[in-house]
């Protein structure tokens, strides 16, 4: 959620810097797209820790200790 925030934020910022210069428009959009590279890797890994939880979970609760 706070990376949609701040994608939000920094548009907006953005839309309303563009009225200025052009330049910062294309400094702003790659800023965004930068955001949301880094938030979609964050996504990955989340669902990468998930699954491996799970299985570990999953694999403990089927299978026997040995102690």
């Amino acid at each position: 959620m706070a990376g949609h925030t701040l994608i939000y934020i920094v548009s907006s910022f953005v839309i309303n810097i563009t009225k200025i210069k052009l330049i910062f428009f294309i400094l702003g959009v790659n800023f965004i797209l930068a955001i949301s590279i880094l938030e979609f890797g964050v996504a990955f890994l989340q669902a990468y820790v998930f699954c491996v939880l799970v299985c570990i979970y999953l694999s403990d609760a089927l299978h026997e200790a040995h102690h």
